[in-house]
């Protein structure tokens, strides 16, 4: 049997808990990967899966002695998490430090003894193509190996986690609108990307001469986003260069990574928004939806460090200025 536990709010996103290995399997067919168990007493575990369209984030723990082969539809990034002891995959010793990436169609095998904690992120191959070499710079063939293991604990890793963390903690199925999905989606890749290319970067020579001009299609794609799903994916390919040349040369001019700035632009977006809207009928959290932020929490941090005054003081203030014109005040809404 399997009950339904909420990370946060169940209309978006839950995590199955199961007592027997034949559920657990279910929920791993439903995540699009087939599974052959071939020892499993004694089991009770948990599987969380978010959907964002071209991209899926699943999560899983475990206890047992678990002997599986899977098949994998999509590209997959694999990583343990949480206090799983180590495992080995694909018959090569697996530790925490570790990510393996399968092919699409790939197939891996894996044992594990008594406790497991894992997370793996799967794209669809054709974001996998255009995204990752835009971000990388290069062609992407070092993708087309069945397997391969990239480097253990760094920054990058540790970034990646954190993301993962983030979006399970605010179960992003079921957001509103595409916008969110789509640059959250955005932020797992680029995550990857950067854990696969252990911070090495190729020297991007056609750039050399040409930052002005970068900067300027840099700027131009994110004023001209009208949707909000931009991407850095995105901006690399508007630009024309790697995610590491954007980041030096909007570090170099702006003073600031080109994520923080496209952050700042749909914040001015999202304060505009808050500014003339109704507190009756608005909310913040469909505010920042609308114009692709994905993590309502840390925006309105750094919503009050650019504004200086939080989301809710905006949207409010609305209200407080109708009292005085008319004195026919609408309430003044206090949720987030």
């Amino acid at each position: 049997m399997d009950t339904a536990a909420p990370i946060r709010d169940p209309s978006q996103v839950t995590v199955r808990s199961f007592d027997e290995i034949e559920g657990y399997e279910h929920s791993m067919r439903l995540a699009t990967t087939s599974m052959v168990v071939r020892e499993a007493p004694n089991f009770s575990g948990w599987h969380a899966r978010i959907d964002l369209g071209q991209v899926r984030l699943n999560s899983a723990e475990y206890s047992a002695s678990l002997s599986t082969r899977s098949t994998v539809r999509w590209p997959r990034f694999f990583f343990l998490t949480g206090n799983g002891r180590p495992a080995r995959v694909s018959g090569q010793d697996f530790d925490h430090g570790m990510i393996n990436f399968m092919a699409e169609h790939g197939a891996v095998s894996m044992v594990s003894d008594r406790h497991m904690a894992w997370t793996s992120i799967e794209f669809s191959p054709d974001l996998l193509r255009t995204d990752f070499v835009a971000l990388h710079g290069g062609s992407g063939s070092h993708l087309t190996h069945g397997a391969m293991f990239l480097p253990g604990e760094t920054p990058a890793r540790a970034r990646l986690m954190d993301v993962c963390r983030t979006m399970l903690r605010l179960g992003m199925t079921g957001a509103e609108g595409f916008a969110p999905n789509r640059a959250a989606a955005g932020v797992l890749i680029e995550a990857i990307a950067a854990c696969a290319t252990n911070g090495v970067h190729d020297t991007d020579r056609a750039a050399s001469g040409r930052h002005h001009l970068i900067l300027r299609r840099m700027i131009d794609a994110i004023e001209d986003d009208p949707m909000g799903d931009l991407t850095i994916s995105g901006l690399c390919q508007a630009s024309n260069v790697s995610a590491q040349t954007l980041h030096e040369v909007s570090m170099t001019y702006l003073g600031m990574p080109p994520a923080r700035f496209l952050r700042n632009h749909r914040l001015r977006l999202v304060h505009e928004t808050l500014r003339e809207a109704d507190p009756v009928s608005t909310t913040i959290a469909a505010a920042m939806s609308h114009h692709g932020i994905w993590d309502a929490n840390r925006a309105a941090i750094a919503y009050q460090e650019l504004f200086g005054q939080s989301p809710v003081d905006t949207l409010n203030k609305i209200a407080r200025v109708a009292v005085v014109g008319n004195r026919a005040a609408k309430p003044v809404r206090r949720d987030f």
